[in-house]
């Protein structure tokens, strides 16, 4: 969240779609020639994610732009999914830029740095605007066409022969009504279990049925070394609310939602070029 991390550059906007933004704002310094960039973090996350490229780039002279993304921290958790499709989302995120004065009528571009859903949503965003861009970087997960829906019985099918393990069968919990109640009753388990051990995600995460016999049993396992106590507490208290992980599960929903999935198609009728230098970091 925005407030916890940066107090002193932490901003609330309200965009012309009524939504609340909270973001981490660092103006580039008057005698900087660099560029901004924009972090987009991923699930279950918020701008706080980023705390150490935010301080590290910032005090490099260029501008940092890191918005809690829409459901999560201190922006708006809408009851609705329409404001989640990715065309929205992208709109507010270029009038999140223009808030904070990037001249993008007048030619000036951002680097644009994604992990996880913050690189789902990347994808949309450049196609929507490709002006908008210097450079995109991917994290952990790449490039994926707008409008693509994932059809999670022919990946469990690739991903089992593939890896031994069914890979996205934790999205069927998670697109369920009620995963966001169960997750927000057993926070601590969920936590250490996305933060703990990664043999665990392979058995414990990932395939479906898994993720919830964890949270319904309030299984906890050992944190791995770099999550430090101070780490911990902020994030506890970013997601204290009893419906914080609603606006996080929502993300899911809309990408399995059918009907909806056309209201990210309609522009793409022909393919698109995008002149950029563009990243994708995996982790090993």
């Amino acid at each position: 969240m925005a407030f916890e991390g940066f107090p002193n550059n932490a901003v609330r906007v309200t965009l012309p779609s009524n939504l609340e933004y909270t973001t981490v704002f660092f103006p580039k310094p008057a005698n900087s020639t660099k560029p901004t960039i924009l972090f987009l973090h991923g699930f279950p996350s918020s701008s706080y994610d980023w705390h150490n490229q935010i301080s590290y780039f910032s005090g490099k002279g260029y501008g940092v732009i890191a918005p809690d993304l829409l459901g999560y921290g201190g922006t708006s958790s809408p009851s609705s999914l329409e404001p989640y499709t990715f065309k929205n989302q992208s709109q507010d995120l270029v009038a999140l830029l223009r808030h904070f004065s990037i001249d993008l009528d007048g030619g000036e571009k951002v680097h644009i740095v994604g992990h996880d859903f913050g690189s789902i949503l990347l994808g949309p965003l450049l196609a929507f605007f490709p002006q908008i861009a210097l450079s995109a970087s991917f994290l952990s997960v790449p490039y994926i066409a707008p409008g693509h829906k994932q059809d999670l019985d022919v990946m469990k099918q690739i991903t089992e022969q593939a890896l031994g393990f069914e890979f996205f069968g934790y999205q069927r919990f998670l697109i369920s009504d009620e995963s966001w109640k169960l997750i927000g009753e057993h926070k601590e388990s969920f936590f250490t279990l996305l933060y703990g051990p990664e043999a665990l995600m392979a058995t414990e995460f990932l395939p479906t049925g898994r993720l919830e016999a964890w949270l319904k049993a309030d299984r906890k396992a050992p944190l791995l070394s770099w999550t430090s106590g101070a780490y911990k507490e902020t994030r506890d208290r970013i997601f204290a609310k009893e419906d914080a992980y609603k606006g996080p599960t929502d993300w899911y929903v809309i990408c399995a939602t059918s009907p909806l999935e056309c209201l990210e198609q309609d522009i793409f009728t022909c393919p698109f070029a995008l002149s950029l230098a563009l990243y994708l970091v995996v982790p090993c």
